[in-house]
């Protein structure tokens, strides 16, 4: 049987209705059951605006609600013995016979069909009658005639009489008001009417006709004016309960008298709307309270549940780990009994690396304290790499237990015990002999790349060899003034390939000062010797733009036109002579921005041009930016950032040109940028051509790069005539040098390796010493964070790390 009201979007009857009008205090709406009679069924049916299914008599309902009033029964009515009917109200509402439901205020309102009561029709009185009522009507008139005279003393007396303040008096359609008019919201709050026909008095509060205890119904005189206007000068209107759901009472007087005893003029409702206000708060309260209460048992519910669930996957979860714990003992038992000749033999299928880590894994667990370890030599050499490429990630695996490393001390005291040696050590060489065998003829040839560093001075005393370290070894080429000096400088040779990723450490000497070119002359000459020895092709030599270099270059009989001598050890082969690229770049913009004019063949180049990109980008505002990496410090570099290689080539970068010819539009400044335009173009195409890394933008024969190094040579020659002619300002001597040596070098190499070797391009990058700059920042690293580290401590690291190449593989 259905328990709800049948009609669409109408909750009456659902629990959660049943429910809130409980907690609430509201009674439910009656249900009255569908007629059995099949006549009134139909009707029943046609009204009620559903199609989804069918009314089922005597078991679907509808509520009291959808019924108009004339067709519900709510009282039962009792005549008395005076004649008189007593009303007593039913606990059930009944329905009348035959009433259709007509009422659907939840769907639209034309669904509903209200019928419209009509007022009995009033019998007006015939005035043509007979002479026996005649009299009446003389009566009647008679007493008109006394209450219009009553009427107009009052008001004649109203006149002339003050009244409180904001109250007016006024006729309107011969009836008399008297009002009282709020200035706040310009409005009449407050308002008596006197009709004129028959003195009858009317009292309105904010519109609502209001019975006022104390107020007759009919003026007799002046005096119960003047009393209705006191008492209606106390009255307010009342504010109602103040609540959303129900704004005011249906008892509510609508007005609040100030002076009435035990009412205070701040007062704004009446007693009916503050009882309800009150009832409905406590109501209210309640219900947050239950639902409250509702909310904690659901809560407690739902945490019920999941502890239940959370003890059941626990349960679960022990239950496998001890099944685990069950195979990890069983494991245990074959590894005891496992013979080391069958772990060995299992190691041998893991590559060799992880065959120490495995090894020093099962050593460390054999041990309840791990300070009573002792490693291989392999697997602490292996530590010794590790913690060099980054000591975060070696202490990271060594915290985490990730693998079974030694402490950062226990490191420190081996690489004390190694005997670092400064010279050349013949190890070396027979090392890359055996390397040289297994590798192809063209992975075999490269150049040579030497430069300095500054050391701290350190001298220390060997016991074992009985000498003092830390003093200037340049082997067997020690100038005898400098032979008990304490070195500050270390000179690094290093072997760099045209292919690969490796490069290999030689030998470090130590000086004091820089070397001289002597010195450097006779060293060179050993390396290339040694080298071609163990198997190797030294093509070129690159070193920087120090004057040393220069001397050592001018004894191998280097100029600006014969950029390669003849090879030290093979007469049949040249070799050539290159400075690095990166430091010229670094030397040519330091010279524009020491002139600030420049004349080039395409016009005058001004510094004044990359200032005003900076000033039209605003590189502290948050706007976009066309050359965003471009700053003041690249235009003007500090004494320490001059030797910066990515601020240099930014300073020639095509996003630099590209927004020279944007902004020349809007600044004054850049009208004339043109040839800085094309000055940024041209070394920036020099760039990219110098310094190529891949494969698909190295140099190859008839190439872009190729021809971009060959115009430029010829647009050097030119700018460095035109301008020693006119006495114009140019490149240091040293910066033209480097760069027209380095250029035809690079040329004449890939001519040579393309004829004689077999090559099909080259990345101009491995003509450059970055490789010798990163091994620098790496000796700074291993060394404590130290940008000058003590002599004794950098043999020690050097001859760690120059041996890692050593010991790793060739390609395939």
């Amino acid at each position: 049987m259905s328990r709800n009201c049948f009609v669409p979007l109408c909750k009456e009857g659902y629990p959660s209705t049943r429910s809130t009008n409980k907690v609430l205090g509201i009674r439910n709406k009656t249900l009255f059951k569908a007629p059995k009679d099949p006549k009134v069924l139909a009707q029943w049916v046609k009204a009620i605006p559903r199609s989804d299914r069918d009314l089922r008599s005597g078991i679907d309902r509808v509520c009291e609600k959808h019924f108009a009033e004339t067709s519900l029964i709510k009282y039962f009515e009792n005549v008395m013995a005076d004649g008189s009917i007593q009303k007593i109200e039913r606990d059930r509402i009944c329905l009348k016979e035959n009433a259709v439901p007509s009422l659907f205020p939840d769907l639209p309102h034309y669904l509903s069909s209200i019928k419209k009561i009509r007022k009995p029709q009033v019998r007006h009185l015939n005035t043509k009658s007979n002479n026996a009522e005649t009299p009446n009507l003389n009566s009647s008139f008679n007493t008109t005639i006394i209450e219009y005279d009553i009427f107009y003393n009052i008001v004649n007396q109203l006149k002339s009489t003050i009244l409180p303040d904001a109250t007016f008096i006024s006729m309107v359609k011969d009836d008399l008001v008297i009002g009282w008019f709020d200035n706040d919201k310009d409005t009449v709050f407050k308002k008596i009417i006197i009709y004129k026909d028959n003195l009858n008095i009317q009292v309105f509060v904010s519109k609502v006709i209001v019975n006022v205890e104390g107020i007759m119904q009919t003026a007799t005189d002046f005096e119960d004016i003047e009393k209705i206007i006191a008492i209606v000068n106390n009255l307010q209107a009342c504010s109602g309960t103040g609540l959303d759901k129900s704004p005011q009472s249906v008892a509510c007087y609508g007005y609040v008298d100030a002076k009435k005893p035990g009412t205070s003029f701040t007062d704004s409702r009446c007693t009916v709307c503050s009882k309800e206000r009150k009832n409905m708060i406590d109501l209210q309260r309640i219900y947050t309270l239950r639902q409250r209460e509702i909310k904690k048992k659901l809560k407690k519910q739902k945490s019920i549940g999941r502890v239940k669930n959370i003890t059941r996957k626990n349960s679960r979860l022990n239950n496998k780990v001890l099944k685990l714990k069950e195979k990890v003992g069983l494991l245990k038992q074959k590894c005891a009994t496992a013979s080391a000749a069958v772990i060995e033999n299992e190691l041998t299928r893991l590559p060799e690396s992880q065959q120490e880590a495995v090894r020093a894994c099962f050593a460390a667990a054999k041990l309840k304290d791990p300070k009573g370890n002792r490693y291989s030599i392999n697997w602490i050499y292996e530590c010794l790499l590790v913690k060099i490429k980054s000591r975060k990630v070696y202490e990271h695996l060594r915290t985490k237990k990730i693998l079974a490393l030694p402490c950062i001390d226990t490191l420190g005291k081996y690489i004390s015990k190694m005997s670092g040696q400064y010279g050349f050590q013949q190890a070396i060489f027979d090392l890359l002999a055996k390397k040289a065998n297994c590798m192809a003829p063209e992975d075999k040839r490269g150049i040579l790349l030497l430069d300095e560093m500054k050391l701290s001075e350190s001298v220390s005393f060997n016991k074992k060899t009985l000498k003092v370290n830390g003093l200037v070894n340049l082997g067997n080429y020690t100038p005898e003034h400098q032979i008990n000096s304490k070195g500050d400088h270390a000179l690094v040779l290093m072997y760099q390939p045209f292919r690969g990723k490796w490069v290999q450490a030689l030998a470090v000497f130590l000086s004091k000062g820089c070397a001289s070119s002597t010195v450097l002359h006779k060293i060179v000459m050993e390396c290339v010797i040694l080298l071609e020895r163990s198997g190797f092709h030294v093509d070129g030599i690159a070193t920087d733009g120090a004057t040393w270099n220069r001397s050592m270059w001018t004894k191998f009989g280097i100029s600006s036109e014969n950029v390669s001598c003849e090879h030290i050890y093979d007469s049949s082969r040249r070799l050539w002579f290159l400075s690095d690229f990166p430091h010229l770049i670094k030397n040519f913009r330091n010279c524009i921005v020491k002139h600030s004019e420049f004349w080039t063949p395409d016009g005058i180049v001004k510094l004044k041009h990359w200032d005003a990109i900076i000033t039209s980008e605003n590189p502290f505002g948050y706007n976009l930016k066309l050359c965003p990496g471009l700053s003041n410090d690249d235009v003007h570099p500090k004494p320490y950032q001059k030797m910066n290689v990515g601020r240099a080539y930014r300073f020639f970068g095509e996003k630099t040109a590209i927004a020279m010819e944007i902004y020349r539009e809007n600044n004054v400044d850049l009208i004339d940028c043109e040839p800085s335009v094309i000055l940024i173009r041209r070394i920036n195409s020099l760039i990219q051509a110098m310094d190529s890394r891949i494969p698909s933008n190295s140099l190859r024969k008839a190439s872009p790069e190729y021809e971009v190094i060959k115009h430029f040579i010829h647009y050097l020659d030119e700018w460095h005539d035109t301008a020693k002619k006119n006495n114009y300002n140019f490149l240091t001597d040293s910066t033209y040098f480097g760069l027209k040596v380095s250029l035809k070098a690079t040329l004449e190499i890939f001519d040579y390796l393309e004829t004689c070797c077999d090559y099909h391009f080259l990345m101009t990058a491995r003509l450059n010493q970055d490789n010798l700059e990163r091994f620098f920042s790496m000796m700074r690293s291993s060394c404590g964070s130290n940008d000058h580290p003590d002599s004794v401590l950098f043999v020690q690291i050097f001859k760690l790390i120059c041996t890692y190449s050593l010991v790793k593989p060739p390609k395939g």
